[in-house]
């Protein structure tokens, strides 16, 4: 089965890298549109990471309750 070991590098990698960006463009964008999801809307570079912030915590729980077998 999959645990928590095997997926860590798999999602860290990509995150860094949207952390990575975020971090470099924030500066020249000042709070404006970065992103327009469709179902999200327009979102700035801190509604982006606010909503991943939330998404991921939510999936950690759906990860860990498949763990457990619950």
């Amino acid at each position: 089965g999959v645990t928590c070991n095997d997926l860590t590098p798999r999602l860290s990698a990509p995150l860094a890298a949207m952390d990575s960006t975020l971090n470099r463009i924030a500066p020249q964008v000042h709070g404006t549109v970065v992103l327009n999801q469709g179902l999200l809307g327009p979102s700035s570079v801190q509604r982006w990471r606010r909503f991943h912030r939330t998404h991921t915590q939510h999936h950690v729980q759906q990860i860990e309750r498949a763990i457990r077998g619950v």
